[in-house]
């Protein structure tokens, strides 16, 4: 059974379109919570200008410190990137070790699947 609830406590939306969002989900026994950042049309022209990398760090830093107040601070997140290379310098930035969580950061590979490369705590 799976089941799905938007937390519209964690969006937040600019002119580039970009915007936060929180979904819960029931998978088996465990509860999992996906939380995503996007904007209305991902691509590469996502990001044009320096506003809208200041917005992506904006939201990212609001997603951060929400994710901390509804999961608390002992759990892991597991970051699945798939965006331009500034927004990951920016997302960079913005965690701060004694702020936020641990995390691991996985990369797709062709032959393996998502593979974990950088573990920060």
């Amino acid at each position: 059974m799976s089941q799905s609830s938007w937390d519209k406590s964690a969006r937040g939306k600019g002119k580039s379109g970009l915007q936060a969002l929180c979904a819960t989900k029931l998978v088996g026994p465990e509860n999992i919570s996906i939380w995503e950042i996007t904007c209305e049309a991902p691509g590469y022209a996502a990001i044009a200008t320096r506003e809208d990398l200041s917005r992506f760090r904006q939201i990212v830093r609001r997603t951060f410190n929400r994710i901390k107040e509804v999961h608390g601070e002992q759990r892991e997140v597991l970051i699945f990137p798939a965006a331009p290379a500034a927004c990951w310098i920016e997302f960079g930035r913005v965690w701060q070790p004694k702020a936020h969580r641990p995390m691991t950061i996985f990369d797709q590979s062709k032959d393996n699947g998502f593979l974990p490369r950088w573990i920060i705590e």
